[in-house]
Protein backbone atom coordinates (compact mmCIF):
# COMPACT_ATOMS: atom_id res chain seq x y z
CA UNK A 1 0.00 0.00 0.00
CA UNK A 2 1.37 3.22 -0.81
CA UNK A 3 1.31 6.34 1.04
CA UNK A 4 -1.73 8.48 1.97
CA UNK A 5 0.03 11.92 0.25
CA UNK A 6 0.78 10.46 -2.76
CA UNK A 7 -2.31 8.69 -3.32
CA UNK A 8 -4.27 12.05 -5.18
CA UNK A 9 -1.09 12.54 -7.29
CA UNK A 10 -1.63 8.42 -8.02
CA UNK A 11 -5.13 8.50 -8.75
CA UNK A 12 -4.62 11.09 -11.36
CA UNK A 13 -1.94 9.29 -13.01
CA UNK A 14 -3.96 5.88 -13.08
CA UNK A 15 -7.13 7.29 -14.69
CA UNK A 16 -5.05 8.92 -17.31
CA UNK A 17 -3.15 5.14 -17.88
CA UNK A 18 -6.65 3.84 -17.79
CA UNK A 19 -7.53 6.13 -20.89
CA UNK A 20 -4.30 5.62 -22.64
CA UNK A 21 -4.84 1.74 -22.15
CA UNK A 22 -8.66 2.08 -23.25
CA UNK A 23 -7.63 3.51 -26.53
CA UNK A 24 -5.58 1.54 -27.30
CA UNK A 25 -7.12 -1.52 -26.72
CA UNK A 26 -10.09 -0.21 -28.94
CA UNK A 27 -7.51 0.39 -31.53
CA UNK A 28 -6.57 -3.12 -31.12
CA UNK A 29 -9.77 -4.37 -31.07
CA UNK A 30 -10.75 -2.97 -34.43
CA UNK A 31 -7.53 -4.26 -35.94
CA UNK A 32 -8.15 -7.48 -34.47
CA UNK A 33 -11.92 -7.82 -35.46
CA UNK A 34 -10.65 -6.76 -39.26
CA UNK A 35 -8.12 -9.79 -39.19
CA UNK A 36 -10.73 -12.14 -37.82
CA UNK A 37 -13.30 -11.21 -40.54
CA UNK A 38 -10.13 -11.77 -43.02
CA UNK A 39 -9.32 -14.79 -42.00
CA UNK A 40 -11.85 -16.55 -39.84
CA UNK A 41 -9.82 -19.51 -39.26
CA UNK A 42 -7.13 -17.74 -37.48
CA UNK A 43 -6.73 -17.77 -34.16
CA UNK A 44 -4.20 -16.42 -32.16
Amino acid sequence: MRRIRKCDEDEEVVEIEKQRLNEVNLKIEKCFVQKNRKQSNFRH
